[in-house]
């Protein structure tokens, strides 16, 4: 294995935890904006929508080896759903 292989490989992960942080990023956001706008169901499969994306994301960096980064993604995800999941019976509560 030369230099660049070993370069590209770097680049590639570095690459692959940026996608899952902005991946993650966009799902937080999702969510806030699900918490701040209970009944939408629009929203709400919007927010479901960026979790999922997001998780693959993490399992993309996990496969590169990035263990470290992915414990901490996967405890922001766990926080995440936890709050997806207040916001969804939050809205429950306005439909009922």
């Amino acid at each position: 294995m030369d230099i660049h292989t070993l370069e590209g490989g770097c680049v590639m992960r570095n690459q692959l935890v940026q996608d899952a942080q902005q991946s993650l990023n966009n799902a937080f956001q999702a969510v806030s904006q699900l918490e701040g706008t209970p009944n939408e169901k629009q929203v709400m499969n919007s927010a479901r929508n960026a979790m999922e994306h997001a998780r693959r994301a993490i399992e993309q960096v996990r496969s590169h080896g990035e263990q470290q980064t992915v414990d901490e993604m996967e405890r922001q995800i766990e926080q995440l759903q936890a709050r997806f999941e207040s916001a969804q019976d939050d809205s429950a509560k306005h439909i009922n």
